[in-house]
């Protein structure tokens, strides 16, 4: 993270740019699902808002450090049913290998 935040414009630049397309997906990762506080209640699942807050104590400070930015306007989608465009051709790719040997066992 450091060494391209920090290197070139054009590292940085990159780096900025992929981080404004996926920072408002960020959120996704602390959002409630059904059940979630019935395991938080039972010890099984910690609370959403305190692992937010601890992941951006780290994550926050760390894109300080590599001269990057969070992009604090855009507020993405709660609903992790929400996928950016890039999700297709990964699952794409993943169903290629797994499609590739149709006597493989997995």
């Amino acid at each position: 993270l450091r060494r391209l935040g920090l290197g070139t414009a054009e590292s940085n630049r990159r780096m900025q740019a992929a981080l404004d397309v996926l920072w408002p997906l960020a959120g996704q990762l602390f959002s409630p699902q059904p059940g979630d506080a019935l395991l938080n209640v039972e010890g099984y699942w910690p609370d959403l808002n305190e692992l937010r807050q601890a992941w951006s104590g780290v994550v926050i400070p760390a894109l300080e450090e590599a001269g990057l930015g969070e992009t604090a306007s855009a507020a993405g989608p709660d609903d992790r049913r929400v996928h950016s465009a890039h999700l297709d051709t990964l699952l794409a790719d993943m169903q290629m290998v797994a499609r590739a040997d149709e006597e493989a066992v997995w």
